[in-house]
């Protein structure tokens, strides 16, 4: 049986990530899937490379929590708070940035399949950490985004989810794109030669 998260706040944000995380695997398992690797504009990402970058983010997380930095400091400062507050208003407003690290950047061509067990072994992961904290340790710095800074778990966890929510509004957006464009050539919708598109956050 899989280990409990002691914590109920961790848990609860968890356990919501992983209900956002199954709809929206499920409404792009419902759409042509020669949409998933036509991009609504050039230099814009497709579904596919949307759902590739999310689970990188994730991915980044995950590495730091494994190989955390031999100089890492474990207190927040002001220029954490002003960094988080400025990456969470970036987020809220819906604003287009490059991303701050080259690991987040998506590759195209990725199978729908792929991106479904590439974020299921992500979150299984982040869970089984979760599970080895206990209820005093949710505000123990553990992570350091580029320009949100140091972070502790349920600050991590709460940057996951306005993140994903970001990019869910892109899903939408670029769902919307797509229905007056018709679908490329299967060929294509099927191939991994696809070139990269401008990075964005």
């Amino acid at each position: 049986m899989t280990p409990r998260i002691v914590s109920v706040d961790l848990r609860e944000r968890f356990d919501a990530l992983e209900a956002s995380r199954v709809a929206l695997l499920n409404r792009l398992a419902g759409l042509d899937p020669r949409r998933w690797v036509q991009a609504p504009r050039p230099g814009s990402w497709s579904l596919g490379e949307i759902a590739h970058h999310l689970v990188l983010a994730e991915e980044e997380v995950l590495r730091q929590l494994r190989e955390p930095e031999a100089d890492f400091g474990r207190r927040q400062t002001l220029r954490d708070r002003f960094g988080r507050a400025l990456v969470g208003w970036i987020f809220r407003r819906g604003i287009h940035v490059k991303t701050p690290m080259r690991s987040m950047v998506p590759t195209p061509g990725r199978s729908l399949e792929e991106i479904r067990h590439a974020w299921g072994s992500v979150r299984s992961e982040l869970a089984s950490y979760l599970t080895t904290l206990h209820e005093g340790e949710r505000t123990r710095v553990i992570f350091r985004h580029p320009v949100a800074g140091r972070m502790s778990i349920m600050q991590t966890l709460e940057l996951i989810r306005a993140h994903f929510d970001d990019y869910l509004r892109q899903v939408a957006q670029t769902i919307d794109a797509l229905a007056d464009t018709p679908p490329p050539p299967r060929a294509i919708a099927t191939g991994r030669t696809l070139k990269k598109r401008e990075v964005e956050l």
